[in-house]
């Protein structure tokens, strides 16, 4: 029997650069494999020599950052390469001609989009060959750097795997720093997210919010039911993720979209897609903002079935509408209280959806707990709201271009529903927080109990509590003096 042959095909742009690593790639997608059968096809396209390397990778009828591996002449396989600090094609290039703008080895190269930038064109061609039964997996360089074991890189990894493609060499990636911030792995040999919320956790404990210009975020749309036994849980309607078309946030968004949508499928959860502006500001000039995706990425986009609607200041405004009714309608209630915005703004605060006790995860049984109590904010008068904002320097929990900023109950509305002052507890732990059965002292958020006639509840706490605190990540200075206020009205 003729055994098959397997050639690898690269381009000449990474001719010097893919010659050392086509035969790991062939042999990570062939176990067994005799590296020295492999045969290397090296594709000239640099147009008789008149092309610069850059200028050979510019060719759009290319996809030159990849390796296409084939079975007896058969396109099987395509692999995407992540960019590269070491490119010897370049280094090449500019020992032949000192003038070009090259630096070998630069530590920042591509830092932010070591393996993202270039993504569409590969996804776009994996999608015109995917009806021949073409497989499309991926292959990371520098390994033995620091660019692909940062965060963003690694979150991306793990997109990549739930969106369904496979990184080759992944055993090369340490996940130390990652698991190290509180994110959890599925296993050494699954990275893919199980859940729409466990991700949704490990972008918010990555993530940092840019306040200068709003990033891409994610909204939650609730209802609430009742559970036939005198209680109520709220169940969410749909998720609306807006993002930006900005530079590199085009490929960011474009994989979070994607992961979003594979595990809302799988869910059977309703997500809507918006393309925001460059701003969400309710003043923006509309001739200046950017709403458009680069072309490639719009494309994936189409490709992989990801729908999503433009968002206008128009549009903005009238959320903000919205958000002003919310507040006239609990003001005539006389209850700051607004508790699809508390859940909310406790999501946008980035911390893990999972009970701070017992690490429930379940979203049906959570509750967002307030820290500085509802009654004890309706009932504080203003020269107390004033000390409160001014002393912890929280000015900017209220929004100076709101008709109603002046207000009392304005301040004690943005204060009741600010992310800042709550965790996430489970149904049960939620209410012995609520009986003052326990806790968060003010410099650690440790887990103190208390105690009096309530046996039963001490035995339940003291099984669950152990080392609890307020995770370290949602534990920052305005939550400090949130919990300081629940703490005094607790002692008295």
């Amino acid at each position: 029997m003729k055994r098959m042959e397997i050639t690898a095909r690269i381009y000449s742009s990474y001719k010097l650069t893919y010659s050392n690593i086509y035969k790991d790639v062939v042999s990570r997608l062939y176990p067994g494999i005799d590296p020295e059968s492999i045969r290397l096809e090296v594709e000239d396209i640099s147009d008789n020599g008149r092309r610069s390397i850059q200028g050979q990778r510019s060719l759009k009828k290319y996809v030159s950052r990849t390796i296409r591996v084939c079975e007896d002449g058969r396109l099987a396989h395509i692999v995407g390469i992540s960019n590269t600090n070491y490119d010897l094609d370049k280094k090449r290039e500019k020992e032949l001609d000192p003038t070009k703008k090259y630096e070998y080895g630069r530590r920042d190269y591509h830092g932010n989009s070591y393996l993202k930038q270039g993504s569409p064109d590969i996804f776009n061609y994996y999608f015109s060959e995917k009806q021949n039964g073409v497989d499309l997996s991926f292959y990371l360089l520098d390994t033995d750097t620091s660019v692909p074991h940062n965060l963003f890189n690694v979150l991306s990894y793990r997109e990549l795997q739930t969106i369904g493609f496979k990184i080759l060499n992944i055993d090369r990636i340490d996940f130390s720093k990652y698991t190290a911030t509180g994110c959890v792995l599925n296993g050494a040999n699954n990275i893919a997210f199980s859940s729409f919320n466990k991700y949704m956790n490990d972008i918010a404990l990555i993530s940092r919010r840019n306040s200068g210009n709003m990033p891409s975020f994610l909204q939650c749309r609730e209802h609430l039911v009742n559970n036939g036994d005198g209680t109520e849980s709220y169940y969410v309607d749909k998720y609306i993720y807006t993002f930006k078309a900005l530079s590199a946030q085009g490929y960011d968004s474009l994989f979070r979209a994607w992961c979003m949508k594979v595990l809302a499928d799988r869910e059977n959860t309703e997500i809507e897609f918006r393309l925001g502006k460059r701003y969400f500001h309710y003043d923006a000039d509309e001739r200046s903002v950017s709403d458009r995706l680069t072309d490639p990425i719009h494309k994936t986009f189409e490709n992989a079935g990801i729908r999503f609607n433009y968002v206008t200041n128009d549009q903005f405004l009238k959320e903000k509408s919205l958000a002003e009714n919310a507040y006239i309608n609990a003001k005539m209630r006389k209850d700051p209280r607004n508790q699809n915005l508390f859940r909310n703004n406790l999501r946008k605060k980035g911390i893990p959806t999972r009970c701070a006790i017992c690490g429930n995860d379940n979203a049906h049984v959570l509750k967002a707990a307030h820290l500085w109590e509802v009654s004890a904010i309706k009932s504080a008068d203003a020269s107390a709201i004033n000390r409160f904002l001014s002393v912890n320097n929280l000015h900017d929990l209220l929004d100076p271009s709101f008709k109603y900023k002046n207000e009392l109950f304005y301040k004690k509305y943005c204060l009741t529903n600010s992310g800042d002052n709550g965790i996430w507890l489970c149904g049960n732990h939620h209410d012995l927080f609520d009986l003052n059965l326990f806790y968060f002292e003010s410099e650690y958020g440790t887990v103190v109990l208390h105690f009096e006639d309530a046996k039963q509840e001490a035995d339940f706490l003291k099984e669950a509590v152990c080392d609890c605190r307020i995770p370290a990540e949602a534990f920052n200075e305005a939550t400090k003096a949130f919990n300081a206020q629940r703490n005094v009205c607790f002692k008295n």
